[in-house]
C-alpha cells in the first residue's frame, strides 16, 4: 500500500510541476517581477492624477464603479465570504493543492481590491484624462541583480537536466511524505 501511495505522490507531483513551469513560465518576465517585488523602483508607473475638472460621462462612471469595488473589498463581510470560496470552487475542479493556491489567488485578489488607487486606475484605463509614464532612467544595482537572478531561473526551469533533479527530489520527498 505505501509504495501505492507514493507513485501516487509521484504522479501528482510530476504531473503539477509540469503544468506550473508549462503555464507560469511564460508569464514569467523578470523585469516585471523586479518590478513587482520593489527591487526596481525607477521602473515603477508614474500618473499625473485625473484632470481636475474632468466631469466626462466615462471618468466619472469609471470613479464609481472602482469606488464601489474598492469599498465592497474592504467590507468585513466581503472578507468573510472571500475565506469561504475556495473549497466551493475546488468542488467544481480536480487541481492538486486546489484549496491552497485558490485561496491564495482570492486573498490577492482582494488585496488589490482593497488597495487599489481609484485615479490612477481610471487615468491607465484612459477612462480619464491624465498622465501615466514607464520611468527607467536609473536602474540600480539591486535592479540589476534581480534580473539577472530572475532570468537566470527561468533558464534554469527551461534546463531538462534540472526538471529531471527536480523530479527526482519530489520522488525522495514522496517516499516519506505520509500521501
Amino acid at each position: 500500500l505505501r509504495s501505492g501511495l507514493s507513485a501516487a505522490c509521484e504522479i501528482i507531483a510530476d504531473t503539477a510541476l509540469d503544468q506550473i513551469i508549462e503555464k507560469l513560465l511564460p508569464m514569467f518576465n523578470p523585469d516585471t517581477i523586479c518590478k513587482q517585488i520593489g527591487a526596481c523602483p525607477a521602473l515603477q508607473n508614474l500618473y499625473s492624477p485625473a484632470k481636475v475638472g474632468d466631469d466626462s460621462p466615462l471618468c466619472q462612471g469609471c470613479h464609481d464603479l472602482l469606488g464601489e469595488v474598492k469599498k465592497v473589498a474592504n467590507d468585513p463581510d466581503t472578507i468573510t465570504i472571500n475565506k469561504d470560496l475556495a473549497p466551493v470552487i475546488c468542488e467544481l475542479v480536480s487541481i492538486p493543492f486546489c484549496n491552497s493556491l485558490v485561496t491564495r489567488l482570492l486573498e490577492d485578489g482582494l488585496v488589490k481590491a482593497q488597495n487599489l488607487n481609484v485615479d490612477k486606475t481610471c487615468v491607465t484605463l484612459k477612462a480619464c484624462e491624465g498622465e501615466v509614464q514607464n520611468v527607467a532612467d536609473k536602474v540600480g544595482d539591486t535592479c540589476s541583480e534581480c534580473t539577472m537572478i530572475a532570468g537566470e531561473v527561468i533558464t534554469l526551469l527551461e534546463n531538462q537536466e534540472v526538471d529531471s533533479l527536480i523530479k527526482e527530489a519530489i520522488s525522495e520527498i514522496c517516499t516519506v511524505l505520509p500521501i
